[in-house]
């Protein structure tokens, strides 16, 4: 994980000379299609890619990237079964991941409101669909209130902010 960071800090730095090399990560995110479908385990390979390309994003927002962290905030759900991770991952290892892609998520979300605007109807959803979670019995209730707790820690704060800067702008 840690040469992917350094690549995404590289490539933030001057996204254009080095597309391909963001273009290559996007690649190495789930199979388009394939969380949605709640078959898929996932591997250590694509959560790794799903941290480097929400980094990225959280470091330049505006920059077009195919493959963002839409996709798995979508399908989030299924993320609440065990099933869905490697094997080897940890109910700890768990929780990291979900802390750290939720708050790139909400550095890009500070920094582009264009990105805000494309990603908050599915941080509502998820919001919304918690009843219906809680009650599913392949739902492991300790990832889903983790990652529900870390959600609300995050996006309250990037939300009542986003708030005040509207409300003092008005």
């Amino acid at each position: 994980m840690e040469a992917l960071i350094e690549l995404t800090e590289l490539i933030s730095q001057n996204p254009s000379q080095f597309a391909g090399k963001l273009e290559w990560i996007c690649s190495r995110c789930p199979p388009k299609g394939s969380l949605s479908s709640g078959s898929h385990r996932l591997t250590r390979l694509h959560l790794n890619a799903v941290l480097a390309v929400s980094r990225f994003i959280s470091k330049c927002p505006n920059k077009g990237v195919k493959t963002g962290p839409g996709p798995f905030l979508q399908s989030i759900q299924l993320s609440f079964r065990e099933s869905f991770w490697p094997q080897s991952f940890g109910i700890d290892s768990i929780f990291a991941f979900y802390s750290d892609f939720l708050s790139y998520v909400a550095k890009a979300v500070e920094l582009s409101p264009d990105f805000a605007t494309e990603i908050v109807d599915t941080i509502y959803g998820i919001l919304i669909c918690a009843a219906t979670i809680v009650n599913d019995e392949a739902t492991c209730p300790e990832i889903a209130c983790q990652f529900y707790l870390k959600l609300l820690r995050i996006w309250f704060l990037v939300f009542w902010g986003i708030l005040l800067e509207r409300f003092v702008h008005l």
